[in-house]
């Protein structure tokens, strides 16, 4: 399929599930990449969730990560370059929702993408070889290519179904994991 028509058909997926749901299986992800990953005082970016696109929660993911003494970092998106600079996370008081209705921070320390260990990556389906659909602006393309070459990325989908994407470009960035309610991918 075209990334177009499984955009479509991903977003009318997850428009389809319930707050109940989102919470239920936003939690059994952060459970399996707690189980499956040692995570324990790396620098991680994690993406704060867009309720309004009924992303996954990773509210819960953020806190078991500060308890295991991580590093966290969280991206501000700039619309006109589509580029990302990455701040140290202190606390929700540096957060405030863009324009876009993402949490961004407004303040903090910029960490270089050469500095993080690990990427979760936001996505609507991915295929067999790790690749994923994304909202389609190519912000986390740009981004993984710049972090260093044994950073590992692991997006997360609430979806267990690979697709298959019949439009991957050169410069689509293959995950190396992705994380579901119920598995966990190597690519």
């Amino acid at each position: 399929m075209q990334k177009a028509e499984l955009r479509k058909l991903y977003t009318e997926k997850r428009n389809a599930l319930t707050d109940a749901e989102i919470q239920q299986l936003s939690q059994e992800i952060s459970t399996n990449i707690l189980h499956h990953f040692n995570l324990s005082q790396l620098t991680i970016s994690l993406f704060f969730s867009i309720p309004s696109k009924k992303e996954i929660d990773t509210a819960t993911l953020l806190q078991k990560l500060l308890e295991l003494h991580c590093k966290i970092t969280v991206s501000k998106s700039e619309f006109t370059t589509a580029e990302m600079t990455h701040y140290l996370y202190e606390d929700e008081e540096q957060l405030a929702v863009s324009k876009y209705g993402i949490p961004e921070p407004k303040y903090g320390k910029i960490i270089a993408p050469s500095e993080i260990d690990v990427v979760f990556v936001p996505l609507l389906g991915f295929d067999k070889k790790g690749y994923r659909v994304g909202y389609g602006k190519g912000f986390y393309d740009r981004f993984l290519a710049q972090c260093k070459k044994d950073c590992v990325f692991i997006g997360l989908s609430f979806f267990d179904e690979a697709v298959v994407i019949d439009e991957v470009h050169s410069n689509d960035i293959p995950l190396h994991y992705c994380v579901t309610p119920t598995s966990v991918y190597s690519f």
